[in-house]
């Protein structure tokens, strides 16, 4: 692999080396002194940002390339930020995070971490340095860890002030910078300095053009020493020192973004860092001194090979010869393979315990997962897989990125944006998508945070990409049997999920009871009602649709004037408020899931009334279905009848439909609100 070849030149500049270079295009932002608070820091109030937490004052990133000795060169990146903190929400950016990575191919290291907190304190300005008994290491898996401290007297108006510096042996990429953040941003800046023998790519994502934007070179010497074997005889040693020096340039960029507005959170989205005005650095080509251009950029194949040779991974997938045993008596009256496949899945769900963990790889060894019987998400779905195997089916592990996490960037394989595994179970051309992990999910079903663009389907020398957005479809219904009391309105509520919601019923039964749950169910209707008797289907859980019932008594969605009742049919179900406020919305609307939606509301007419009016009957509908809405109305002698059916059939919509489907739950929204008229005769 590339890798390799960088670390055998590394290892031909061996010594200790000396590094002349120039100065940085941009060693601050300009007129700002690190660690001096100036009266523009501090006139910094509430009144300028009053939607905001807290305000980055300036964000300065430095990337650059040192040779290491004994590895080479490494890339070494620096961050010096100072916020100011204007409400008390905005106290959590006193709490900081930096990731880093190690595997058997390198390491990250964090190091020269410092913080101080700036109080004014009677006009003067008053420093509080964080100790180093503050930071601490957590050990996220394997491979991640992260360094965490918190700067100490924070409080409203405090300015908080930190800087630290990453040194990588990984070069496939370089840390991404992020020019936006969820606050506003005064300032942000990025330098990066490449040596000429590296060429990386550079992606900008989402982000304006840049206040400034230079380029620029700089020379680099490295003087290094070695030891020459003069011998002519081979019983005599007669090595000498000889010194010698690399000359080369680093090519440089600066960005440079000023006042950047805070991304402001929106609804059906992912991860907030996928949104963000940021750039990314993928390095695709080497070229070493006297040695040629050579494409490096790494493959999907050889990511598989590295997967499937892991003993946390691969490995761990594989060891099925134990398991024999526990396999034979679950699928010994199986049917067919799905059957099998049903027994194992149900088996695994009910004998091990999920520990909330999303990860990639197992933590802990094969056998004394087996014994704990508790682990992450790999090691309950890697087992699932070796046992699958072990029953005679094509079983593989699927690696995703969950919601929160991020978006995989197809194009480019890289390991660290995945953060989950899943099973597959392949039959000719189809796969069904198992995860263990949850007790309440059945087969073909992923939990809605795992519903995000592609899973990679791990085979032994292939691999393959399986969507997940829209893999479910998500049901519901309500169907209202009322009628008119003197108090408002009394009857029956029947309700019906089929996949998400369902799982969440059984779920929160289990935890709370019927009765609890179903009051948050009917939260709307009975906000002026009392809930009644509760009927819930226990159901079997590898099934995937719920059934209840439950009456109601209810003040509410009545109103009386004179011989005039003015009923709301919808009674608190629905749309009822369109959740997309922009006008213009420049990324994608992500629901995860297709979904489903029918109330029915039937009222026996009393005697004595007559229907003085009813909702008007609409059907909207994108021209190529993906959307579609019914209101349906029906009357007779007895009864009157409204049916509200929704449909979305797609999960993702693009920022170039954003406008129409906006106004599509404009017009659910204005039809929804439509009431039913009695007359006393």
């Amino acid at each position: 692999m590339y890798l390799s070849k960088l670390y055998a030149y590394a290892a031909f500049l061996c010594a200790a080396a000396t590094l002349t270079m120039v100065a940085s295009l941009q060693a601050q932002p300009k007129g700002v002194k690190f660690w001096k608070i100036t009266a523009q820091d501090l006139a910094v109030s509430a009144n300028d940002w009053p939607d905001a937490a807290a305000v980055v004052l300036f964000d300065v990133g430095y990337i650059r390339f040192e040779y290491n000795q004994e590895k080479g060169f490494q890339s070494k990146f620096t961050r010096h930020t100072r916020i100011k903190i204007l409400g008390s929400s905005g106290l959590d950016w006193a709490d900081v995070v930096v990731p880093f990575f190690e595997s058997n191919q390198g390491k990250e290291a964090v190091s020269a971490v410092k913080a101080s907190a700036f109080n004014s304190v009677n006009g003067t300005i008053e420093e509080t340095k964080m100790e180093r008994s503050a930071l601490f290491e957590e050990e996220i898996d394997k491979n991640w860890r992260n360094l965490k401290f918190t700067l100490p007297e924070v409080r409203e108006g405090t300015i908080i002030e930190f800087s630290y510096e990453v040194s990588s042996d990984f070069l496939a990429t370089l840390p991404t910078w992020y020019f936006q953040q969820t606050i506003p941003m005064i300032w942000s800046e990025l330098e990066v300095e490449i040596p000429e023998y590296f060429t990386y790519s550079q992606f900008m994502l989402n982000g304006n053009p840049f206040e400034k934007s230079e380029t620029g070179s700089s020379s680099q010497t490295v003087t290094f020493t070695y030891m020459e074997d003069l011998s002519t005889d081979s019983k005599l040693v007669n090595k000498r020192p000889r010194a010698t020096t690399l000359n080369f340039i680093n090519r440089k960029w600066l960005w440079v973004q000023e006042n950047m507005p805070a991304f402001g959170k929106e609804p059906f989205i992912t991860a907030t860092s996928d949104y963000l005005a940021r750039i990314e650095f993928n390095l695709s080509a080497v070229a070493f001194p006297n040695g040629g251009y050579e494409n490096v950029i790494p493959t999907w194949e050889e990511l598989i090979k590295t997967l499937n040779e892991d003993s946390d991974f691969g490995k761990f997938a594989n060891k099925t010869s134990s398991l024999k045993e526990i396999v034979a008596p679950l699928i010994a009256q199986a049917a067919d393979n799905p059957e099998k496949a049903r027994l194992i899945f149900r088996w695994v769900q009910q004998q091990f315990k999920w520990n909330e963990q999303h990860r990639m790889f197992a933590n802990q060894s094969f056998n004394d997962f087996l014994k704990k019987r508790v682990g992450n998400s790999a090691e309950i779905n890697l087992l699932l897989v070796a046992l699958l195997r072990e029953a005679g089916l094509q079983a593989f592990p699927v690696l995703l990125s969950t919601r929160d996490n991020g978006k995989v960037k197809e194009l480019m394989p890289l390991l660290r944006e995945f953060n989950h595994v899943v099973a597959c179970v392949v039959s000719g051309e189809d796969g069904t998508l198992y995860d263990a992990s949850n007790p309440l999910l059945v087969p073909e079903m992923l939990a809605p945070e795992s519903l995000n663009g592609s899973g990679l389907l791990v085979m032994e020398n292939n691999y393959g990409w399986l969507p997940l957005l829209g893999s479910f479809k998500e049901i519901a219904y309500h169907n209202m049997a009322v009628k008119l009391n003197d108090e408002g309105l009394e009857g029956t509520v029947s309700v019906g999920y089929k996949g998400f919601k369902a799982l969440n019923m059984r779920k929160n039964i289990a935890q709370k009871g019927p009765e609890e749950v179903a009051k948050e169910d009917m939260a709307d209707l009975l906000r002026e009602g009392t809930l009644g008797e509760v009927s819930f289907e226990a159901g079997n859980p590898n099934e995937a649709f719920f059934k209840g019932q439950s009456k109601f008594v209810t003040s509410g969605f009545v109103q009386r004037s004179d011989s005039l009742v003015y009923i709301d049919p919808l009674m608190g179900f629905g749309i009822k408020e369109n959740p997309f406020k922009k006008p213009e919305r420049v990324f994608e609307v992500d629901f995860a899931y297709p979904f489903d939606e029918t109330l029915q509301f039937s009222l026996e007419l009393p005697q004595g009334y007559e229907v003085l009016e009813l909702p008007a009957a609409k059907r909207i509908a994108w021209a190529d279905g993906t959307l579609k809405f019914d209101y349906l109305v029906e009357k007779s002698a007895t009864q009157v009848k409204v049916i509200y059916r929704f449909s979305r059939k797609r999960a993702v919509f693009k920022p170039e439909e954003y406008k129409d489907l906006r106004d599509f739950y404009d017009q659910i929204v204005s039809i929804s609100g439509a009431q039913l008229v009695l007359k006393k005769g």
